[in-house]
C-alpha cells in the first residue's frame, strides 16, 4: 500500500520517466535473453575459414538449433579455445561422434573412405604438418573440425584443439549479415 501511495505522490514528469526507465529495462532484458540463448551476432577474426568466411565478416550464432538436432557434417561451429575461454573459434564439422577420421596427402578419410567435400582449399604446393593426420577414433561425444583455409587453421588436428565435445559447441553460423554484398544464409558456405 505504502509503493501505491508513493507512486500517486510522484509528478506526471516523473512517471512518465519511471515508465520510459522500466520499458527501457524490459527491453534489455529480452535482448539479454534473446542474445544469450537464441542468437547472437559475432565479430569473424582471421582467415581461416576463408574462402567462406573472411577477416571481420559479421555473422550470426544460432544458439539453439544444433541442441535441438544436433551438429552435423559440414554445419561451422562456434567453441572456445581450450586455454582462453574467452577466444571463440569457428571451425567447420568434418567427423562426428563415433567415427575414424585419417588424412592422407591432404585427402580426408572417413571410416576409411573419401569425404567428397568442396569446402576446403590446399595450397597444392606446400606440404605441411596437416597434410597426414591419423586416423583418430572420436569419442561418442567428440567431433572433428578443420578450418576451410585448412594450411593455414589450427583446428583439430592440432593438440591447441584437438576434437571439440559435444557440450564445449555455443552454436552454429547460420546468416553473414557483413558485408552487405556477400549478406545471406551460410547453410551452403
Amino acid at each position: 500500500m505504502i509503493m501505491k501511495e508513493k507512486y500517486n505522490s510522484l509528478s506526471r514528469k516523473q512517471k512518465s520517466i519511471l515508465h520510459g526507465a522500466a520499458y527501457v529495462a524490459v527491453i534489455a532484458l529480452i535482448a539479454f535473453i534473446w542474445n544469450s540463448f537464441f542468437f547472437s551476432p559475432l565479430k569473424v577474426s582471421g582467415d581461416s575459414m576463408n574462402p567462406a568466411l573472411r577477416d571481420k565478416d559479421l555473422v550470426i550464432v544460432d544458439r539453439i538449433s544444433y541442441k535441438v538436432n544436433g551438429a552435423e557434417r559440414f554445419d561451422m561451429v562456434i567453441f572456445p579455445y581450450k586455454y582462453d575461454n574467452s577466444r571463440k573459434l569457428i571451425k567447420r564439422v568434418i567427423g562426428l561422434p563415433g567415427e575414424t577420421v585419417e588424412i592422407i596427402d591432404s585427402v580426408i578419410y572417413i571410416n576409411g573412405e573419401e569425404l567428397e567435400e568442396y569446402y576446403g582449399i590446399y595450397d597444392k604446393n606446400m606440404v605441411t604438418r596437416y597434410s597426414h593426420f591419423g586416423p583418430v577414433k572420436l569419442g561418442d561425444d567428440e567431433y572433428f573440425v578443420m578450418g576451410d583455409n585448412r594450411d593455414h587453421s589450427d583446428d583439430s588436428r592440432s593438440d591447441d584443439v584437438g576434437a571439440i565435445k559435444e557440450d564445449e559447441i555455443i552454436g552454429k553460423l547460420c546468416f553473414r549479415i557483413w558485408p552487405f554484398n556477400a549478406i545471406g544464409s551460410l547453410k551452403y558456405q
